[in-house]
């Protein structure tokens, strides 16, 4: 562990990470990889926090736009398009996986590659979207005939928000976590955009949080990723 090692071990390891990363933190077109090796080179010359001496989430930042559904349909609050693909990539759920989309709305008809699996169903309170599972998402969740490979959530993120939708109240965001990592097996993740980043349950790592942003002149959304615990 670099903490561990001599002031000249540290600065001679901190120049073999700089000189590897130099061509990439000269690329103006790798932000977020660069603020990840900025972190890092800082962490190095200072001796903590660089091969897990100190832990921290996996960041990044998503700058989005908002998806057309096949056929034209359109739903208020539906996914931005290229945030299911690169939820599920956190996630860790393969696309020929269940993954079940809490809040799913009409997260079937998510027209690009690699968002919606063919075995992937959704949960929702909305009669109107035909859901998998017609529910409210803080009641317990479906849970033995299905091994899920993932949950991915996106309620209404206010209680305005929540309005706009047939029969629904603002969810707890905390609740949808729990309900969440009690069907999944060890080691599998859920994630959940919203506005607020959930606390972290006791039988939870909280292993990612990304700034999520839809064009401009919008909030900000966090979309967070907990893997179960044994």
């Amino acid at each position: 562990m670099l903490a561990r090692l001599s002031s000249a071990e540290k600065s001679s390891a901190s120049f073999e990470v700089f000189h590897a990363a130099q061509q990439i933190i000269s690329c103006p077109y790798c932000l977020s990889v660069q603020i990840r090796i900025r972190t890092r080179l800082t962490c190095a010359t200072a001796g903590v926090g660089m091969w897990g001496v100190s832990y921290r989430p996996i960041t990044d930042f998503w700058f989005l736009t908002r998806c057309k559904y096949k056929g034209g349909v359109k739903r208020y609050g539906g996914y931005l398009g290229g945030f299911p693909e690169r939820a599920r990539r956190l996630i860790g759920c393969a696309i020929n996986e269940p993954m079940l989309h809490l809040c799913g709305g009409l997260a079937k008809l998510y027209p690009y590659a690699g968002g919606f699996g063919p075995k992937d169903m959704t949960l929702d309170n909305d009669a109107s979207v035909e859901p998998d599972f017609l529910r409210d998402a803080e009641d317990p969740l479906p849970n033995g005939t299905i091994v899920w490979g993932g949950i991915l959530i996106d309620p209404p993120y206010t209680e305005e928000d929540a309005k706009k939708y047939p029969f629904s109240t603002y969810p707890n965001p905390n609740k949808l976590v729990v309900n969440s990592l009690d069907v999944l097996p060890v080691g599998r993740k859920v994630g959940i955009i919203h506005y607020v980043v959930p606390r972290c349950p006791k039988n939870a790592k909280f292993i990612a949080c990304v700034g999520v942003a839809c064009g401009f002149n919008n909030r900000i959304r966090a979309f967070s990723v907990f893997e179960k615990l044994p």
